[in-house]
């Protein structure tokens, strides 16, 4: 997974443009994966999230707050100034909520409350 600039979530490595920067020595792309091109985009809600977790009222800046959605393993909720944000995970890939980040399914081990 690359950094994708233009939408600003990590994202499949065809998808992202990184010009001349070049990869890190342990990056590996598989020239195997399939994937579909889909645009993404980031949805703000005003509804309640289902979750046992809340957002704190003050954001640390250097410790952003995620939380898993409950009801649904691709989207993930981000704290902003102590409102919910409902955020949606690039197609085919999921919330891991041990490593804060959208994930492939097999490393994500999403579990549906």
């Amino acid at each position: 997974m690359l950094f994708n600039a233009e939408q600003e979530i990590c994202d499949f490595p065809e998808n992202v443009d990184c010009g001349s920067v070049p990869l890190p020595p342990d990056f590996e792309q598989s020239s195997t994966v399939t994937s579909e091109t889909a645009t993404t985009t980031e949805e703000e809600t005003t509804e309640s999230p289902s979750t046992t977790h809340t957002c704190p009222a003050i954001d640390d800046p250097v410790s952003p707050m995620y939380l898993p959605k409950v009801d649904d393993c691709s989207s993930y909720i981000m704290c902003y100034h102590g409102n919910p944000l409902i955020m949606q995970c690039p197609n085919g890939l999921e919330w891991n909520a041990a490593n804060s980040r959208c994930d492939f399914p097999e490393n994500a081990k999403c579990q549906v409350w």
